[in-house]
């Protein structure tokens, strides 16, 4: 597993997200609960960036169709084949660090 330093997790805000590139790819991080997440910053269904749909608590919806996944889990909600692309996350030293 190779870690790359991604954001600063004192600029992720609590129960917030927000869009980072790293390496040309389009992420979006967030946290929640204490516990820190990463996924693509694209609906798998529509394409359109996550980053600006509608957050609520542990789940975020789609703006251009309101398809909601679970940010902690990746999946759908209701459950279907689309899921979020999610990746390996950890934090050290108040860095978010990311495995994609």
């Amino acid at each position: 597993m190779a870690l790359k330093r991604l954001i600063s997790l004192s600029d992720v805000p609590e129960h917030g997200m927000k869009a980072v590139e790293l390496e040309g790819r389009r992420l979006l991080v967030g946290r929640a609960g204490g516990n820190v997440f990463v996924c693509d910053d694209r609906c798998p269904h529509a394409g359109v960036p996550l980053s600006e749909g509608i957050r609520r608590k542990d789940e975020i919806k789609c703006r251009q169709h309101g398809w909601e996944f679970d940010l902690m889990t990746g999946e759908s909600i209701p459950p279907s084949a689309f899921r979020l692309q999610k990746y390996p996350v950890s934090v050290a030293e108040d860095w978010v660090l990311v495995d994609v």
